[in-house]
């Protein structure tokens, strides 16, 4: 009895880690209705698949461990749209924009190089995203990009450096064509940040707001 109690906690965890996920919901995009199911094959890979009044119209395959779905009117046109997001070390976020053209869910090429991203109030066809880049988020990014095509456009970023002296903040013009490309902009005070209710996020969110025409 022991002998067979020990085989059995010993294979209990991988029975646990083995368990798969589903999520499903139904909605309504252009006068048709929507069933959207996020099915996960393994811990690395996860299934989307789309159906329109039980028709199966689109199969997506997700490299990805089971995430946050959320359906968002991402691009503001009034149809939602699929957000998935995988909350490992880094965010990685996935956006399928409902194209009501061809009546299907279409992946947003690159959209996954720009995590927790937002768009601007001043200009809502441009988003800004963020992400630590080292030293405990004292080093960070925020890029500025627009969507064409259901491809992510680069164009701008803003490069804090608060970890070594000198301290600094730098906005950046990127060449579409090539991100090595940047032309300086702006470079801003490190301790501007304290102006800003929110800190750098509150900096971010206003120079974006203001300065994105220099950037187009």
């Amino acid at each position: 009895m022991k002998i067979l109690l020990f085989v059995l906690i010993l294979f209990l965890p991988g029975v646990v880690l083995s368990q798969v996920y589903t999520w499903d919901t139904t909605i309504f995009n252009n006068k048709q209705k929507f069933n959207v199911t996020v099915h996960e094959l393994n811990e690395d890979k996860l299934l989307l698949i789309t159906k329109s009044n039980s028709t199966e119209i689109s199969v997506d395959t997700i490299w990805s461990g089971f995430a946050d779905v959320q359906m968002t009117d991402f691009d503001n046109d009034g149809n939602s749209d699929i957000l998935i997001t995988y909350m490992g070390n880094n965010f990685t976020y996935y956006l399928f924009l409902f194209d009501p053209v061809t009546n299907k869910f279409v992946s947003v090429k690159d959209f996954e190089n720009y995590p927790e991203s937002k768009p601007l109030k001043s200009q809502p066809h441009y988003y800004y995203s963020y992400h630590r880049a080292g030293c405990a988020d004292m080093v960070w990014v925020s890029d500025l990009f627009k969507i064409d095509h259901f491809k992510a456009i680069h164009i701008g970023q803003i490069y804090g450096q608060g970890c070594d002296t000198p301290y600094y903040i730098k906005a950046y013009k990127v060449d579409p064509a090539d991100d090595a490309k940047k032309q300086l902009i702006s470079k801003i005070p490190y301790n501007n940040i304290n102006n800003y209710k929110d800190n750098k996020w509150g900096l971010i969110k206003e120079y974006w707001n203001k300065n994105y025409l220099k950037f187009k």
